[in-house]
């Protein structure tokens, strides 16, 4: 199925709904996985300007691992700013900052595959190695690496700590060992941003919630998760007091639709392999097999254009591309890999 195929699916869901829809989709997979960023605004305000001027209620299907909060904040509000009922449908996952977002909306539409996330922030740090893969991590990281060396192994960072006043394990090296893993900036810049995606979540909730010691019970429970991959379907999700809503089987069968045509685009389900890139041409296939066979040295080079981010309705589509230079060099059977990718920005694409 293309864009011009899901306008159909768009269309049959406006009616159920009585309603526009706006899609926000990222791309997640092991290579160049699409996050919410601000360089999606633009492409929000440009569908909001396309919406009829008559609308006062507006859904939003998303699906997105995560990103920046500011971006949730932003676009519940550019929402707000022009509809008085905002509504999420979650169709398969809506985690991190895409969770964060949910909480702005009137209710949260989702299917029996659906989950939300923790919103704890994940920070992450790139190694001066640029050889080392980057390190990424959270609060609550942290917490559990003190939680570990002083309750399960007894060692305390102070001789004088309440908590323990003649430790057995004492050894004033515990801190030292957690900086040289993580300096003190780092570590400032992880609480500071879980106290900002504490604070956009309760702000979001009380844009339509008023009992502010439930608001506070949700954020508690959503940012106090043992992992951030922690998974909450829509069960728990209502149970912690979010407005949660099941869809009719026919919005069920169409929002998943809408989905499994977008993580096909999106190619989610494909893992990315150079090998596979470079020998897809029949050309650099058939160089690659005589290099090989006749032992000589070689260099081949290839590129894909892969979509990872998505803002689309009716209207319109937007699509944010990232072009993929991979080059193969070698020596008989053993091959090298370099994969350098660029940015090649939102594309709009002619209205449905």
């Amino acid at each position: 199925m293309t864009y011009e195929a899901r306008v159909g699916l768009y269309k049959k869901i406006e009616r159920l709904r009585k309603r526009p829809l706006i899609v926000y989709s990222t791309r997640f997979s092991n290579y160049n996985s699409g996050s919410m960023s601000m360089d999606s605004i633009p492409e929000f305000c440009e569908q909001i300007l396309q919406t009829p001027s008559n609308s006062k209620k507006v859904d939003l299907l998303l699906v997105s691992q995560g990103g920046d909060a500011i971006v949730a904040w932003r676009v519940i509000n550019l929402l707000r700013e022009r509809f008085d009922e905002v509504d999420v449908l979650v169709p398969y996952v809506a985690q991190s900052a895409a969770t964060v977002l949910s909480f702005g909306a009137d209710h949260i539409v989702m299917h029996p595959f659906s989950c939300l996330g923790p919103i704890d922030p994940q920070i992450t740090i790139q190694s001066n190695n640029l050889q080392m893969p980057p390190k990424t991590f959270s609060v609550e990281d942290i917490q559990a690496y003190l939680e570990f060396v002083k309750k399960d192994l007894g060692i305390t960072a102070s001789k004088n700590s309440p908590a323990d006043s003649e430790p057995s394990g004492f050894n004033p090296n515990v801190l030292d060992h957690l900086v040289k893993e993580l300096n003190p900036t780092e570590i400032g810049i992880v609480k500071k941003s879980m106290k900002l995606s504490e604070g956009l979540a309760e702000k979001l909730l009380l844009l339509h919630m008023t009992d502010k010691k439930q608001v506070e019970g949700i954020v508690k429970k959503f940012n106090t998760m043992t992992h951030h991959g922690y998974t909450i379907g829509r069960k728990e999700a209502k149970e912690s007091g979010l407005p949660v809503e099941y869809p009719s089987k026919q919005l069920e069968k169409l929002m998943w639709a809408v989905w499994t045509d977008l993580s096909s685009e999106l190619k989610c389900n494909v893992p990315f392999d150079p090998l596979i890139a470079l020998t897809a041409n029949p050309k650099m296939s058939a160089a690659l097999t005589n290099n090989i066979n006749m032992g000589l040295p070689y260099t081949l080079t290839a590129s894909e254009v892969q979509k990872i981010a998505v803002v689309e309705s009716k209207q319109f589509s937007s699509h944010y591309d990232v072009r993929d230079q991979i080059i193969g060099s070698g020596n008989g059977i053993n091959i090298s890999f370099n994969v350098v990718s660029s940015a090649l920005g939102w594309v709009r694409s002619k209205t449905g």
